[in-house]
């Protein structure tokens, strides 16, 4: 529970670097991708190994230098026998490959973040005061350089990574590294930057063991890499497991697909996404990984399925030369003899891939191959497949395939995450009209055309949910009453549509959770944790969470979960004094993403301005209609003060409730305003009202949206009030046309100034 205002901390993936110097036009390759497009583009049997020219690309063309974004074919064809994979008389055709590559690139929309990350050398500015990378065998030395370069002291930094799990093509090395720095004048070079920490936490010892051995192989076949990378693992894993060496024959695979299928303990991983369907036809288990997908993962059981027999000839390869009597000796440090000999960047991808895989199991490794008498297996001490297996019956509680559909969705394992809510879960998608976009319009027509009794009924109940006055208003001229008593419609919505988050325990609303998933959409287009933060129980939500809910899904009116509990409390006293403190918590998030100037911003959740911005959404459609009709303003300082006033002192301190407080805050993110501190939230109409900066743009999923299309100032509308008359006058009306006139002026505002800052 840290805590420390004056201390910012940004946790970003390298992705979420590059967005935060300026965000890149299009999507980044990925090497499936590039695999796709090179199995339609190769000739002939020369350039036919989309790894090895992928990284080819990534590690030699555009990754190591660091003043342009790719090398000449000049420069490329007059690299040195060590710079690169390809043998000199390939190399031509390499380069036309490579060219044709960067047309691909920008006909697709696509972009290498080599590339971008030279082009962006130029707009980084120093930021950060320390660095800390993690899994930096995954980065090019232009991406690294660039890390670097964001820091005011060059050497306060500190990069964590093994190069033996190197299985992203990058030419990677930690020799690279350290020649980073010597070459670089602008870094400038540094005594003892590497340290070795080897010991293994994860892995039981039987583990380790298979893991040095592979180690060992790459050692003698190859050489060494560099000092760096010469060692071998030491297992403090206190829990004993085994390995297991199993035949490619049907009543193993059925009795191991029998005992573990249930179980989440129990993983199988393959070399290649072509090979999942064939693993997938004997393992019933959601949790079937390729290599690449399995990085990161931990398991205590993994059963590696033809992980060597699919690309036995690689394999073999790798063997060559090594006997076990190399591997009974002390590891030594050497370069590989034959300087024109490419295998170890060859078929590197390949004995790391190995590496990877068997270093995923925590206690056990069940190995099946269809060609079991491989040299490396035998060097590996596994000669004899066993003809039977004997393994007790593993099963899980819905609960935990629920807790790990979660976290597989959390680290981005989306195929593995639906299979789990499909085929264990046995969740269904929904048989209900969700009422948004083309089925809100069409109920709009059934209701005011066709004078439909049932559709203006269903219009009066999303109006409430979404407090749409411009809804109620339009069903009010339609002669339907009830629209003119709201209060008792909450009332009648809550006990038809909302009764089972009404209820102290939360199994009434868990058991449609367990039925349709964590984030199913009601009729409203609400997930459960949106309705149960409008409705304000805790204890629904905090089960919603353990059922792996998402918090930055966003509803009809374009608010979160935390967005809606905002609104609640800001209108509701009860609300903001017995239910908030309980609820804000749970539903923040950490951070949240906005654009600003093309720039990636992560607004932490212990800034002032996080609070701002989701405040001043939650009050958008109800503050603001009544702000632009009365004093042709938007949001003042006192808007927020009234929003505030009656919330705990554990979700805002009551110093933050200040209205100087607030007003400065405001003042201080004006995008106009020249400061390094500056977030550019808001755009200033008139002297102290505030609407948002007109080209800040929110993550909703993977998209950007801007904010106007998030929130819409077309849905704007007054409340309508009873027999409001003045000399005749309908005051309504009144309203209704100064509000729509002075949205207008605002919305002239907004397109002029984006106009101005594209």
């Amino acid at each position: 529970n840290y805590d420390n205002e004056d201390q910012q901390v940004d946790f970003l993936s390298f992705q979420e670097f590059l967005e935060s110097i300026h965000v890149p036009e299009g999507k980044p390759i990925t090497f499936q991708r590039f695999q796709q497009w090179f199995s339609r583009h190769k000739k002939g049997k020369q350039l036919n190994d989309a790894h090895k020219l992928f990284e080819e690309f990534r590690g030699v063309i555009t990754g190591p230098a660091t003043d342009k974004s790719w090398l000449s074919r000049e420069d490329y064809l007059a690299l040195g026998i060590k710079e690169t994979i390809f043998l000199q008389e390939e190399r031509e055709a390499v380069y036309s490959v490579f060219e044709k590559y960067l047309g691909f690139l920008q006909e697709n929309k696509l972009y290498d973040s080599n590339v971008v990350s030279h082009q962006y050398l130029e707009k980084l500015q120093a930021r950060y005061d320390f660095v800390i990378v993690d899994e930096v065998q995954d980065l090019t030395n232009i991406q690294l350089y660039l890390i670097i370069k964001s820091l005011h002291h060059v050497h306060d930094f500190i990069l964590c990574g093994d190069s033996n799990q190197i299985v992203h093509p990058n030419f990677f090395s930690w020799s690279k590294v350290k020649s980073l720095f010597y070459k670089q004048e602008d870094l400038g070079a540094a005594e003892n930057l590497i340290r070795i920490l080897n010991t293994n936490y994860r892995n039981s010892p039987q583990v380790t063991e298979i893991a040095n051995k592979i180690l060992k192989i790459k050692n003698n076949r190859f050489g060494s890499i560099d000092k760096e990378s010469h060692y071998l693992v030491e297992s403090n894993g206190h829990t004993q497991g085994e390995v297991v060496f199993l035949q490619d024959n049907d009543h193993i695979k059925q009795e191991l697909d029998k005992k573990t299928k249930a179980s989440t303990r129990f993983a199988v991983i393959v070399m290649t996404p072509e090979q999942k369907p064939m693993a997938q036809q004997h393992f019933s288990t959601p949790l079937v990984f390729t290599i690449q997908e399995a990085k990161g993962l931990e398991y205590e059981n993994i059963i590696l399925y033809n992980f060597l027999s699919q690309e036995e000839q690689r394999y073999r390869e790798i063997s060559k030369g090594v006997s076990a009597e190399d591997l009974d000796k002390d590891l030594k440090f050497s370069r590989a003899k034959d300087k024109t000999d490419k295998s170890l960047e060859i078929y590197k991808f390949y004995i790391n891939s190995l590496y990877v895989a068997l270093t995923r199991a925590i206690k056990n490794l069940y190995w099946i191959e269809s060609a079991p008498k491989q040299q490396l297996l035998g060097l590996l001490g596994l000669d004899n497949a066993q003809a039977s297996l004997e393994i007790a019956d593993s099963n899980s509680s819905l609960d935990d395939w629920r807790q790990e559909a979660h976290k597989l969705e959390l680290q981005g394992k989306q195929e593995q995450a639906e299979r789990i809510r499909e085929e264990i879960l046995k969740q269904k998608t929904p048989n209900w009209t969700v009422i948004s976009g083309e089925s809100l319009e069409a109920l709009k027509q059934q209701a005011f055309e066709q004078n439909n009794k049932k559709a203006k009924l269903e219009l009066f109940e999303y109006a409430l949910v979404y407090e749409d006055r411009k809804l109620l208003n339009s069903l009010i001229k339609a002669d339907f009453k009830p629209a003119k008593n709201p209060a008792k419609g909450l009332q009648l919505l809550q006990q038809k549509h909302y009764a089972a988050y009404s209820f102290k325990k939360p199994d009434a609303a868990i058991k449609q959770v367990n039925q349709y998933g964590p984030d199913f959409r009601n009729i409203f287009n609400q997930t459960p944790l949106m309705v149960a933060a409008w409705v304000g129980n805790v204890g629904v939500i905090k089960a919603l969470f353990e059922q792996g809910a998402d918090t930055e899904k966003v509803d009809e009116n374009g608010f979160t979960a935390l967005q809606i509990a905002l609104s609640q409390a800001s209108g509701d006293e009860n609300y903001a004094r017995k239910k908030l403190a309980d609820t804000y918590l749970p539903l923040e998030p950490t951070s949240i993403s906005i654009q600003v100037d093309g720039r990636l911003i992560k607004l932490d959740k212990h800034q002032m301005e996080f609070f701002m911005l989701n405040m001043m959404i939650a009050l958008f459609y109800r503050t603001l209609p009544k702000k632009i009709v009365y004093s042709a303003g938007a949001f003042s300082s006192q808007d927020f003060v009234d929003a505030v006033q009656h919330m705990p002192n554990s979700v805002l301190p009551e110093r933050r409730k200040k209205r100087a407080y607030l007003s400065s805050i405001l003042s201080k993110n004006e995008f106009t305003k020249d400061d390094k501190h500056n977030r550019k939230l808001f755009f200033r109409i008139k002297r102290g009202h505030y609407l948002f900066n007109p080209n800040l743009a929110l993550k909703v999923g993977d998209e950007w949206l801007n904010v106007y299309d998030l929130l819409s100032i077309d849905k704007l509308a007054t409340q309508h009030r009873k027999q409001e008359q003045w000399w005749r006058v309908d005051m309504n009306e009144r309203s209704s046309e100064i509000l729509e006139h002075n949205k207008n002026i605002i919305k002239s505002q907004i397109s002029s100034i984006a106009t101005k800052q594209e």
